[in-house]
């Protein structure tokens, strides 16, 4: 059985009460936990919708299936989490550090992540629809697969990022630096790359319709059978 809310509020009052505690399945859910420490802590399958995790630590956790759904996360330590399918959608998470998290499947839809680090993260078939990544380090990561339809990559750092067969289609990427970013298969349809910065990019067969870019603006990229020119009228 899961920990009750009293058992979990009462350990908060003790500094580092909760790190590598067993919280699978508990209701965290409006509770104050900021600057926490639940490093290396099971959260599996917890509750922790509007939760204020303010300067917390969860370096390590175990996020199996875990919600923050509309957490407040500002200057969290997300370092080395795990687990498949956690929910950050609508969450405000700025300045988080998710450095080589593993974290398949996981949503943050419409959340907030402004300057977080995210670099060398593992997050295949994510969900960032709508997500602010302004000012984001995405130093080798890996999101194949993940879905950034209508995200914003202002200024984001695309360094050796991983992004075969994602969705950025609307994206924002007005400033972004993409350096060896491997877009195999990817969709930029519609995205906007006003002074975006290019090196050594794979987008061999990417379909980079309507977002103004042209082969000569990629000297030094593979664009073998990428699309380029306007949109299909459907888009």
């Amino acid at each position: 059985m899961p920990p009750t809310r009293e058992t979990i509020e009462a350990w908060l009052k003790e500094p580092s009460s909760l790190r590598e505690r067993d919280l699978a399945g508990a209701d965290l859910r409006g509770l104050d936990i900021q600057g926490a420490d639940l490093s290396g802590a099971v959260l599996d399958r917890a509750l922790l919708c509007r939760a204020n995790f303010t300067r917390a630590t969860l370096r390590g956790a175990s996020l199996e299936g875990a919600s923050f759904e509309l957490a407040v996360m500002r200057g969290v330590d997300l370092r080395d989490v795990r687990g498949e399918h956690a929910v950050f959608s609508h969450a405000l998470l700025e300045a988080c550090h998710f450095g080589k998290a593993r974290l398949p499947g996981v949503s943050f839809e419409g959340a907030s992540l402004l300057g977080c680090d995210l670099s060398e993260a593992t997050m295949p078939g994510a969900d960032f629809r709508t997500t602010d990544l302004g000012g984001s380090n995405l130093t080798g990561t890996s999101l194949e697969r993940a879905d950034l339809e209508g995200a914003i990559l202002t200024a984001v750092k695309l360094h050796g990022t991983l992004l075969e067969r994602a969705n950025l289609a609307s994206a924002d990427l007005s400033r972004a630096s993409l350096d060896e970013v491997e877009a195999a298969r990817a969709v930029f349809l519609a995205a906007i790359f006003e002074d975006a910065t290019f090196r050594r990019c794979d987008f061999e067969g990417a379909d980079l319709r309507g977002s103004g870019l042209t082969r000569s603006r990629l000297p030094d990229c593979l664009v073998r059978e990428a699309l380029f020119g306007r949109p299909p009228e459907s888009a």
